[in-house]
């Protein structure tokens, strides 16, 4: 138990390593769920009330939304297929999208 003890006290000095590097302001209304991010093609996807906003990763602008998604949680990227899905918990769908 000590050995826990004081292993995690050091686990919480050393800290993670993580820092905040920048944030990305996204106005509008309705509140904010999970994001999802497509590494190859650097896009950020943030549920955010009834739509998806895409951000560029490398920039934090917005290049697109992904509207009528009545309360979104996330989007799923199928890179592979060229296809993304969002679950719309309002409406009980899953939507697809290019």
């Amino acid at each position: 138990m000590l050995a826990v003890v004081l292993f995690g006290g050091l686990l919480v000095q050393s800290g993670t390593g993580y820092k905040v590097v920048d944030r990305y302001p996204i106005g509008g209304v309705g509140g904010f769920d999970y994001i999802s991010i497509d590494s190859s093609a650097r896009r950020l996807y943030v549920s955010h009330g009834t739509q998806v906003e895409v951000l560029d990763a490398d920039n934090g602008k917005i290049i697109g939304t992904i509207a009528d998604t009545p309360g979104v949680h996330g989007a799923a990227i199928a890179a592979a297929f060229k296809h993304g899905f969002t679950s719309n918990g309002r409406e009980h769908k899953v939507s697809m999208f290019d």
